[in-house]
């Protein structure tokens, strides 16, 4: 198994989720980002298409994947 790494871009604007991180959520097609700003957490959860901010991902292997960031998060 890769290792997990999510990786933040912040001059980009772009998260980085890599084939480890992918494969440890279980290869989702959706995944949700949420920051929780009291508790200075980030999650990166699998969801459904009906939930809100759903990022869509490849459906074929990849070493990674970017995800907009600014327009993808929300605070939680």
């Amino acid at each position: 198994m890769n290792k997990i790494i999510l990786n933040l871009d912040l001059r980009e604007g772009l998260f980085t989720l890599n084939e480890g991180t992918i494969e440890a959520l279980g290869r989702p097609r959706q995944v949700q980002i949420l920051i929780n700003m009291q508790e200075k957490m980030l999650v990166l959860r699998a969801c459904g298409t009906e939930d809100i901010e759903a990022v869509v991902l490849p459906s074929e292997k990849t070493m990674a994947t970017e995800i907009g960031a600014r327009s993808k998060c929300r605070q939680h």
